[in-house]
């Protein structure tokens, strides 16, 4: 039998960033990386246990459940590449409207690459 915390595939709280304080830290001093699908943010920090992510989906982005569904996408790609990304590294993700566009794949490419541009 398989146990249930391997068929758990679940976002953390560890792996989000929630406070106020932890957004203004990483908009203040990290690194942007613009596309026409997203903007994202990053800031490295002494390490951690793993990558901590944040989401902002403003009203712009429309209706709700569109905000939803980027917000979905965004943290299946983060978490499907959770290996590969710092673990050091905090990330803000904007999503735009062309995000809606995109096959996952070309998404999750636009990802990869925008960390490697805020890594260095």
């Amino acid at each position: 039998m398989v146990p249930l915390n391997f068929l758990r595939q679940r976002f953390s709280r560890s792996s989000r960033l929630r406070k106020p304080y932890q957004f203004e830290e990483v908009k203040r001093n990290g690194t942007k990386y613009k596309t026409d699908a997203f903007w994202i943010q990053g800031l490295l920090v002494p390490p951690q246990n793993s990558p901590i992510l944040g989401i902002i989906a403003t009203r712009r982005l429309g209706e709700a459940v569109d905000r939803n569904r980027a917000k979905r996408v965004i943290r299946e790609v983060f978490r499907r590449n959770l290996e590969i990304i710092n673990p050091s590294l905090q990330i803000i993700v904007l999503p735009r409207s062309p995000i809606f566009n995109l096959s996952f794949l070309s998404l999750e490419q636009k990802f990869i690459y925008g960390l490697e541009k805020i890594s260095s």
